[in-house]
């Protein structure tokens, strides 16, 4: 009776842990995404005039998936920028930091990343798509403003930084990289997100949560080291 009882404490515990990791494992690449008015919202924003900004066009870019963005023209075309949000966040909350460059004479562009906005894509990696995604990105900004690689940057914010520093190790001959606040590594990051969020205990859920995460969104959170890439720039 005994060995019963533990049997079918084991099996439920089991189905416990299996349940929860995927559950987080969820979480971690199919999150939910903030609406376009919810971050103009945020910010007190109605959009791009709100800073300064004339409307912009709308363009969509042929990537690994197609990249929805704000291209800005400037008429003084000294520079380049192509700007990346955060996670779960959009375009739009790229608005707060635009002045910044658009005053330098910079051309802008802002893109919606992988599974976030108008973008396409079914799920977040972190990096390990988006990172080719936004040198697709690059190269399409490239021709369309004509200006030379060391005239051209990117700016980054939070997990957007991340990605950004992925890129540029990619693609060294990028004139500049402008980061706010990107974590080092993926399975840090998360780990040390997860127990801020929900506790310590929800690090025994990692090994499990990660591996299906790896599996539903086909990617490798090993391989997803910003700080690894920083080396390359």
């Amino acid at each position: 009776m005994k060995r019963r009882w533990f049997a079918a404490v084991a099996v439920l515990l089991l189905a416990l842990y299996t349940g929860a990791s995927w559950y987080f494992a969820g979480e971690l690449v199919h999150f939910k995404v903030k609406s376009a008015a919810q971050i103009l919202e945020e910010n007190n924003f109605n959009g791009p005039g709100d800073v300064g900004l004339p409307a912009p066009q709308v363009v969509k870019i042929a990537a690994r998936v197609d990249i929805s963005g704000w291209y800005f023209a400037n008429h003084r075309g000294r520079c380049g920028i192509v700007m990346h949000h955060g996670h779960a966040a959009r375009r739009e909350g790229l608005l707060k930091y635009a002045s910044v460059f658009w005053e330098r004479g910079c051309h802008l562009l802002m893109i919606d990343a992988r599974y976030h906005g108008e973008s396409g894509g079914n799920y977040g990696t972190y990096g390990f798509y988006e990172k080719h995604d936004l040198a697709d990105v690059v190269q399409w900004f490239a021709k369309k403003t004509g200006l030379p690689a060391d005239r051209t940057g990117l700016f980054g914010d939070s997990m957007g930084a991340a990605i950004s520093v992925q890129t540029a190790g990619l693609q060294p001959a990028i004139g500049f990289v402008v980061l706010d606040s990107p974590f080092s590594d993926m399975i840090r990051e998360v780990t040390y997100r997860g127990m801020v969020l929900y506790g310590k205990p929800l690090i025994v859920l990692m090994p499990l949560t990660l591996r299906f995460a790896a599996w539903r969104a086909s990617f490798d959170p090993r391989a997803v080291s910003p700080e690894s890439y920083a080396t390359r720039i």
